[in-house]
């Protein structure tokens, strides 16, 4: 018997309950069709799409690896993720635990015109993800113009009234006291016990720790400066500190009721800089590899993995087995530039796909690989409705023995079981095979703004956006020890493209 799990979620507070139930309706019936047997249900209440690091979803995918279930029913793709590269890492770590992914509303065989309308489903999902943030951040880029309270939680001295800032007084005493103190030279660990003994808390309901209160003391807040969009998402979700020239960033000084004066702030800031690590260490940026997991090697199968040399002036792809393995340096396939390979594969995947010039030939491709599924499900639900109809009349053969007295034996009820059997996986077939035909058209308008917003991202030299882009493009890259490099697609042009332009390391 085939143990399932179904995996649910809404984004917002805005959303309620009946959203979850509608999705679990949804894939209980899916699994009663299926004659699945639901084992667990993993429900994320007020969780984003964009991002992995939801509670239940991550525990789905923990249970996964111990393999309790066989298969996780979703409602639609969007409620799996709406991030492409999330979407396929997950994917590729639940078929390694030999776990299937599928939905209750939407179908997706293993055809390469099956596969196509996953792939572009995932992308139009991830566009609409960030086409919405976009406009989120539009309303709340307007309300920071205004220095007013943007969500989250204000920190430990004021409080919201009516969308503004006000001081707390009673927390405003204990800020300017931490300051003061600070200033005459008490150590974090004297302030905190300071803070504990007195009963103040953080925002979070804990007692002061040197991180908590090394953020209070830097915070240009209490000085009346207003700060957004310093702490920024990437598109795998982790924060980022961005520069304070960065042209998302909003800074208003004097928009905020000071707590603390600008000359003691300044000494305090002085103070806490002396006191640094002389010797610290800068680590350099983290540099974003466009083709990481989707590079490999042609002579020994292994995937090509960012690498740096020469104390990180140079960057390249080099073979992951030979990076490892001190026996692998048999392997010939040498390692590749990272700009040459990746600017290679950028510009296939323009030429072929994002060229507006190209533009027609894919919807032509994509209306013609559409209408060919189409036919053959139409087809496919004229034979099954026929099937339906046979297996009908025999059953009726059972039903009019039996109501002419006539005593089934052990054969006659085992065949009519398996009649009853076979209707149902039929009326399951036809269900699902009719759903994916309505559901397999994808118009016109959006797959425009979809690569419209792939071209856009190439355009802006954004890396998080073109790696999640290439993701759900790029089927293979294949790098031959001759320099050579083979390119696959997985939207247009399925065969294999060979490729040159790679020049050898001198």
């Amino acid at each position: 018997m085939i143990k399932a799990v179904i995996s649910a979620r809404y984004s917002s507070d805005k959303q309620h309950d009946t959203s979850i139930e509608a999705q679990l309706a949804a894939c209980r019936a899916y699994a009663n069709r299926k004659g699945y047997i639901i084992t667990n249900e993993y429900i994320d209440r007020a969780e984003s799409g964009r991002f992995d690091d939801r509670p239940a979803y991550q525990q789905m995918l923990a249970d996964a690896k111990k393999q309790l279930f066989d298969v996780v029913i979703f409602h639609k793709i969007d409620r799996n993720a709406r991030n492409e590269y999330d979407y396929y890492f997950h994917k590729k770590q639940l078929q390694k635990n030999h776990v299937r992914i599928e939905y209750a509303e939407q179908n997706f065989d293993n055809t390469p015109e099956g596969q196509m309308m996953e792939n572009m489903i995932v992308g139009v999902s991830a566009y609409y993800s960030r086409n919405l943030a976009r406009e989120t951040m539009k309303v709340l880029t307007m309300k920071a113009n205004r220095a007013e309270f943007n969500g989250g939680t204000p920190p430990f001295g004021y409080s919201v009234k009516n969308k503004k800032y006000v001081i707390n007084e009673q927390e405003s005493l204990a800020v300017k006291t931490i300051f003061e103190t600070f200033l005459q030279g008490a150590g974090y660990s004297a302030i905190c016990d300071w803070l504990t003994t007195h009963g103040f808390k953080t925002r979070r309901g804990r007692y002061f720790g040197k991180n908590s209160l090394h953020d209070l003391l830097k915070n240009e807040k209490y000085i009346g400066v207003y700060v957004y969009g310093k702490v920024q998402r990437d598109i795998d979700g982790n924060r980022s500190m961005q520069s304070i020239n960065n042209d998302k960033l909003i800074r208003q000084e004097n928009a905020l009721p000071a707590i603390i004066d600008n000359e003691t702030f300044r000494r305090v800031q002085d103070i806490m800089n002396q006191r640094k690590n002389a010797g610290r260490r800068y680590h350099e940026s983290t540099t974003t590899y466009l083709l990481a997991g989707l590079a490999t090697c042609s002579y020994c199968g292994s995937k090509m993995i960012g690498t740096k040399v020469k104390n990180g002036q140079y960057f390249y792809y080099r073979c992951n087995k030979k990076e490892r393995h001190a026996d692998a340096g048999k392997c010939p396939t040498p390692m590749i530039p990272k700009d040459q390979l990746e600017n290679l594969v950028l510009a296939e995947v323009w030429e072929r796909l994002l060229n507006p010039k190209a533009f027609p030939i894919l919807i032509k491709d994509l209306n013609k690989q559409v209408n060919e599924q189409i036919n053959r499900n139409h087809s496919l639900i004229d034979k099954l409705q026929a099937e339906e109809k046979n297996l009908l009349n025999r059953l009726d053969s059972f039903y009019n023995s039996i109501e002419t007295g006539k005593k089934l034996d052990a054969y006659d009820k085992e065949r009519m079981q398996q009649t009853k059997d076979r209707i149902t996986a039929v009326r399951e077939e036809l269900v699902s095979t009719c759903i994916q035909t309505e559901n397999i058209t994808i118009p016109e308008s959006m797959i425009r703004e979809v690569i419209q917003d792939w071209s856009l991202a190439i355009k802006q030299k954004d890396p998080d956006r073109i790696r999640a882009m290439l993701q759900n493009v790029v089927n293979k890259i294949v790098v031959n020890p001759d320099y050579s490099v083979v390119i696959q697609l997985k939207i247009v042009c399925l065969e294999l493209v060979p490729r040159t332009g790679i020049e050898p390391v001198r």
